[in-house]
């Protein structure tokens, strides 16, 4: 398993007018109960074995629900994408992640609301993702496993406008909705027409092959065990895991 990335003062300067103010924490404090909450995400270990240097596993758990349920972690990475990402080619895509028995348990629903549906892999969350031209994650959306790949492209954000001149997909993406939908917003797209259309699609090849850089952020974000299997019952706390492992990974 590779290393886990620390956060270090550089890094807390830069969040800390971000960061809601905790009574009677000091900064060394912070960056450790951060660091805690990190080093439980990446390793997928159980909150209550959360090495000791850390501080107290409770205090970092409900630190990191607090933060997923109140968008804490949604406005840092808002705020390193307006000014970090590189917007002129942008990316869609999207992958599983599995649920584990703790957040698909029918004993508390699944469908659209959890954001897991069944699909070939069992009770799974697709994650759509956009990124920039590094493949960078900037926004997401999570979806049932079941659910069609068209809903990443309504999840487009509006920020795409007058910023995005080129949109790379696959041929998931591929229908005239979608197609004219971008050419409305004088995006040009960059999507494989599917084998089964009866008039080839040309699309720019060499940009195409770019689209590798969003397939290594899932495998890097995958790295982390509270990704690449779904453990929280609430999407929104979900979604934070992903937002901040996207943070530590790409925009620190």
């Amino acid at each position: 398993m590779a290393s886990i990335r620390t956060l270090t003062n550089k890094h807390i300067e830069l969040i800390m007018p971000l960061l809601p103010k905790e009574r009677g924490m000091k900064r060394v404090h912070l960056k450790k109960t951060l660091n805690g909450i990190l080093h439980v995400l990446r390793t997928g270990c159980p909150w209550r074995d959360m090495p000791s240097r850390f501080g107290n596993h409770k205090t970092a758990y409900n630190m990191f629900r607090r933060y997923s349920l109140n968008g804490v972690w949604n406005r840092i990475h808002d705020f390193l994408v307006s000014w970090k990402a590189e917007m002129g080619v942008s990316m869609l895509d999207s992958s599983f992640a599995g649920a584990h028995r703790t957040s698909a348990s029918l004993a508390v629903g699944v469908g659209s609301e959890r954001a897991i549906g069944k699909s070939k892999g069992g009770w799974t969350t697709k994650i759509q993702t956009f990124a920039d031209a590094m493949g960078r994650p900037v926004a997401f959306h999570l979806t049932g496993g079941n659910v069609s790949d068209y809903v990443g492209y309504e999840m487009l954000p509006d920020m795409a406008d007058g910023r995005v001149e080129h949109l790379i997909g696959d041929r998931g993406y591929d229908s005239n909705k979608i197609r004219n939908g971008l050419e409305e917003r004088n995006i040009q797209p960059c999507i494989p027409g599917r084998r089964n259309r009866k008039t080839e699609i040309e699309y720019d090849k060499e940009l195409y092959k770019t689209r590798h850089r969003i397939e290594n952020a899932f495998a890097k974000l995958k790295d982390w065990r509270h990704i690449a299997m779904r453990y929280h019952r609430c999407p929104k706390i979900f979604l934070g895991v992903i937002v901040l492992a996207t943070i530590v990974k790409f925009w620190l």
